[in-house]
């Protein structure tokens, strides 16, 4: 709002809108119906699918949706009736002490298969309430906004890799990748045991090189069901600068190449058919 309120005095929206404070801004946004913004922004999304903005070819022709959570703010001594409270110990005067903190975590559904990610819509968490939860909540409310077949696969962080929220949401009729870590301990165990032979797919590209296994069945007992894994080795290199001393004592900057090395793990539901596994990757 500071940055609005700025380009609004002498730049280029000061033609366009005209002189605009930041406590306008926020006069007018603390009355404004949330669900009005949830249906203004969802209807904007529909209205770009129809146009073909939210076409791309590396998705295949699919709307694939990134689910999220996020904190926005925090203070040990500003509180609203809506803010999530917790005990943080942190150093007051030099002295460890626990104090009661409040703040505000917010869960967001956003398209990211097309040129610019695009906001459906964003639910903040109550106290009490998990993140998967309030997001599975925020994904729910969307076929009332959008028509039931407007996405088509949703990829999430290693949280909400939970047997509740992926039938929740196939029960919406979506597809979902989702990253798996440790929380699953015995659907990575087994994940890594059958991808444990030579790299199915190698592919090279500048500085990067991909090595990927694909599991097409992975029993998952949590869920008591299988699912598909993918699981890829990336080893890239990267051109840094390292300053070091010389014998006076002086800086001198030297170029090095430092080669980063990247695991990773990802659970699906996609009947893939002919086309290739490196596809989960992308999406992830």
């Amino acid at each position: 709002m500071h940055r609005v309120e700025t380009e609004c005095q002498g730049s280029a929206l000061s033609k366009r809108i005209g002189s605009l404070s930041e406590d306008a801004l926020r006069y007018a946004l603390e009355r404004q119906d949330p669900s009005a913004i949830f249906a203004l922004g969802c209807e904007i999304a529909g209205r770009l699918e129809r146009n073909g903005i939210l076409r791309s070819d590396w998705s295949r022709g699919l709307v694939v949706a990134a689910v999220g959570g996020i904190e926005i703010c925090s203070s040990f001594a500003r509180s609203c009736d809506y803010c999530m409270e917790r005990k943080v110990k942190h150093l007051v005067n030099g002295e460890l002490c626990e104090e009661l903190q409040y703040y505000h975590r917010i869960c967001a559904v956003t398209i990211v298969n097309s040129a610019f990610p695009i906001p459906l819509g964003f639910r903040f968490q109550k106290d009490g309430e998990t993140e998967v939860s309030c997001s599975l909540s925020l994904l729910q409310d969307l076929p009332d906004r959008v028509s039931r077949r407007f996405l088509d696969l949703l990829i999430a962080d290693a949280l909400y890799l939970q047997a509740p929220f992926v039938r929740a949401v196939e029960g919406l009729g979506l597809g979902w990748v989702i990253n798996l870590k440790d929380n699953q301990p015995e659907l990575l165990a087994e994940a890594q045991r059958l991808t444990a032979w030579a790299a199915l797919h190698r592919g090279n590209q500048e500085q990067q090189e991909l090595q990927l296994w694909h599991a097409p069945e992975v029993y998952w007992p949590v869920a008591d069901r299988s699912v598909r894994v993918v699981k890829t080795v990336r080893t890239q290199r990267q051109n840094r600068i390292r300053v070091s001393l010389d014998d006076a004592g002086r800086r001198r900057p030297q170029k090095e190449m430092v080669v980063e090395l990247s695991t990773n793990c990802y659970a699906s539901n996609l009947e893939l058919g002919t086309i290739p596994p490196v596809f989960v990757h992308q999406l992830a």
